[in-house]
């Protein structure tokens, strides 16, 4: 008799591990854990970045510079009035 097959070793290890297993993924805890894993270095990041954000805003805004969100504020404001105008424009050139 030789070497068992890999059939026959992968059937053994599954069999033992495999019960233990099923049930630790089935259970609750696993879920949690998982979720963590998963979603909990972004929610770490998120918080970090937003405490740190608002310092720095705060610290811009007290030498009177202004932050991303300024900027971007800004630009979404001049990205409607240059709708406006090229509404305007287009109406004035229709003869209306």
């Amino acid at each position: 008799m030789g070497l068992p097959s890999v059939r026959t070793v992968f059937d053994k290890v599954e069999r033992a591990v495999g019960a233990p297993l099923e049930d630790a993924v089935a259970s609750p805890r696993y879920g949690v854990a998982v979720s963590f894993w998963v979603n909990g270095p972004r929610a770490i990041h998120r918080n970090v970045r937003g405490a740190v954000d608002d310092k720095l805003a705060a610290v811009l805004h007290a030498l009177n510079i202004p932050t991303r969100a300024d900027v971007q504020r800004l630009n979404r404001q001049l990205a409607v009035l240059t709708a406006e105008v090229r509404a305007l424009s287009y109406r004035d050139t229709d003869g209306s």
